[in-house]
Order: C-alpha cells, then sequence, then structure tokens
C-alpha cells in the first residue's frame, strides 16, 4: 500500500511556518527533505525532527526527537524519552492534530513551552545529549537482550520437553556468563546427564 496518499500535504509548510524563525534564533537551518512526514532542522552537531506517524490518521499526534548529527537514526531519539516530562500540559504527544489549524496550535505549543525546557537545553550541553543517549541506547540494548534469553529459554524449554537435549546444551551455551537460571543450570545438568556429555 502507498502510504503517500495518507500523508497530510499541510504538515511540512506548516511546520517550517511556525518553527523556522524559532530555529533560526538559534542556529539552526532547515534541512531539505522529501519525506512528507518529516520536518528537521540542524545546527551542524545537532538536529531537531518533527513527525508523525501516518498510520495513526485521522488523529496524528507530532513527535520531536532530537540527536547527533553525523550517528543516524541510531543518534536521534524521542524528547520525551531522554526527559522525563512529568507536567502533563507539556506532554506533547497527546496533542492530537487533524488538519493545518490543529497542526499549528500543537506546533506553538511545543515551540513556546516544550522546546525551551527539553529540547533547547540538551542542543545547549551536547555533552548531556551525548550521555542522554548512550544511557536510552545502553536501556535498549539490555532489553533486547533480555527478550533474547526469554525467548532462548523457551526454547530450551520445549527442546528439554521433546528430549532434544544437545539443543538443550547448545542452546544453554550461547547464554553470556551468570545468565542461567537455577530451572536453566538444573535442566543443562540433566540433558549432559541424559546426553552422555
Amino acid at each position: 500500500m502507498d502510504m503517500s496518499e495518507w500523508t497530510y500535504p499541510f504538515f511540512g509548510p506548516t511546520c517550517r511556518e511556525v518553527l523556522d524563525s524559532y530555529f533560526q534564533r538559534y542556529g539552526f537551518r532547515p534541512i531539505e527533505s522529501a519525506e512528507s512526514v518529516r520536518v528537521s532542522y540542524t545546527n551542524g552537531r545537532q538536529s531537531v525532527d518533527f513527525s508523525y506517524w501516518v498510520e495513526d490518521r485521522p488523529r496524528c499526534t507530532v513527535m520531536v526527537g532530537i540527536g547527533e548529527v553525523g550517528i543516524g537514526e541510531a543518534g536521534v531519539i524521542s524528547v520525551g524519552e531522554i526527559i522525563e516530562i512529568t507536567d502533563p500540559a507539556d506532554q506533547y504527544w497527546t496533542w492530537e492534530f487533524r488538519d493545518a489549524d490543529g497542526l499549528r496550535d500543537a506546533l506553538v505549543r511545543i515551540r513556546d513551552r516544550v522546546l525551551p525546557r527539553y529540547a533547547a537545553p540538551l542542543w545547549q550541553h551536547p555533552d548531556v545529549l551525548h550521555e542522554g543517549i548512550a544511557s536510552i541506547r545502553q536501556k535498549q540494548r539490555a532489553a533486547e537482550e533480555a527478550e533474547r534469553i526469554t525467548k532462548q529459554r523457551e526454547l530450551a524449554a520445549i527442546a528439554f520437553h521433546n528430549r532434544d537435549y544437545a539443543k538443550v546444551i547448545r542452546i544453554y551455551q550461547e547464554f553470556p556468563f551468570n545468565a542461567l537460571s537455577p530451572a536453566d543450570q538444573k535442566r543443562l545438568d540433566l540433558a549432559r546427564k541424559y546426553s552422555g556429555k
């Protein structure tokens, strides 16, 4: 399915109308892009992105990302991820839009409330931004590893149930050091015993 027919053609022009002069004051310039769902600004070191999910139509919200230039998608994170936004009045991801006027209202609130309080301190202190990105990426990798281990545990339990002891041993040998639970260790010991290894 071609998603371009679902995009809001007013998104880019409305973002530029509301945000260009704000970012120019801080030395940012717009990044030209053919994407109709993203508008980005850069100062050469950091970038600030505004986007939305087409799949959320008709009620979309503006996503605000901030990142380090030259790192790609891995270096861009949600402003709401790096700085915990606890004030409901600043939780921009709840401000929906359906048309250019609704988008303009959301962007003005983001420009006036969210950017100065949460995003500007990050581009003004690149070390804080860098550390925040690194911390969030590390947490994401740890969560992915935990999910992988959980899936491997399930596969090992199925293999043990099916008496495929060689597979049980192979799966557990791929676990990181100290990742075996007492139940895993017991299953591994029994698999070794039954397989003669």
